[in-house]
């Protein structure tokens, strides 16, 4: 086990690490005036390091936290620390995301507002924010509406499912076992 957790701390830090330079540079890219580019993208990538951070510490506990493109090996911090800045770059990224609509079920890879509530609230759930948790659920299913008995016969495997809030469109081919 200890190469296969060893592969994922490296992977889930090196693309922590891409989060980081994105956020650090957000004023010195050339966004070309498109504020609607920019909201989404430094959005998504708030959203991306809260999520992987979310699932280190839920693997690990305490973890180094690192904030800024570094490659440098630091303590780890209390898992208290991490959740906290899970909660601030999910809080911010729902500011950053708060104009993006998606275009279609084709874009569902894509976080948005609601995905963002999704995540806060399970991360709620996890620190025991019991109130908090049940906003952000409700604010994350708003406009998602459950799936018919005859669409629950059908499968779980299409990205069109209207209960989906995030998901990533499969080929014929991955949905052979389903």
């Amino acid at each position: 086990y200890n190469d296969l957790f060893n592969t994922d701390w490296i992977n889930y830090y090196k693309a922590i690490f891409r989060c980081n330079q994105l956020i650090a540079r957000e004023d010195n890219i050339d966004w070309g005036g498109d504020t609607g580019a920019q909201g989404r993208v430094i959005g998504e990538a708030r959203t991306l390091r809260g999520i992987l951070y979310f699932d280190l510490v839920r693997l690990f506990g305490d973890v180094p936290l690192l904030t800024a493109p570094s490659e440098e090996n630091i303590p780890r911090s209390p898992a208290k620390d991490v959740y906290q800045l899970i909660f601030d770059d999910l809080t911010l990224a729902k500011d950053y995301l708060k104009n993006y609509v998606r275009s279609g079920d084709n874009q569902k890879f894509k976080p948005n507002v609601a995905v963002v509530n999704g995540l806060l609230a399970r991360a709620y759930l996890l620190t025991g924010q019991w109130e908090e948790a049940a906003k952000a659920a409700e604010a994350a299913r708003a406009g998602y509406t459950l799936m018919t008995t005859t669409a629950e016969y059908e499968g779980f495997n299409n990205i069109s499912n209207k209960e989906w809030i995030w998901g990533f469109p499969q080929i014929p081919s991955q949905s052979d076992a389903s």
